[in-house]
């Protein structure tokens, strides 16, 4: 059981950078490599990147509130 819930924490984690990474790709393409600035593309990126650290946030925070009990 233990093992499981690791693993699908692990899975969250992985899946919060992934998020994290996609929206730093998408921002920073956009910025620096593409000649036409799209605002929508930046907008989706930096959600994505909010998303991430939100995502890593309550892991973090759910997984300390679980150790302590």
């Amino acid at each position: 059981m233990i093992r499981r819930k690791r693993f699908f924490l692990g899975f969250k984690f992985l899946m919060a950078l992934v998020y994290l990474s996609l929206g730093a790709v998408i921002v920073s393409t956009d910025l620096f490599l593409l000649p036409v600035k799209n605002s929508v593309r930046i907008g989706f990126g930096i959600l994505l990147i909010l998303y991430g650290s939100f995502r890593i946030y309550t892991l973090v925070s759910n997984t300390k509130s679980d150790e302590t009990n």
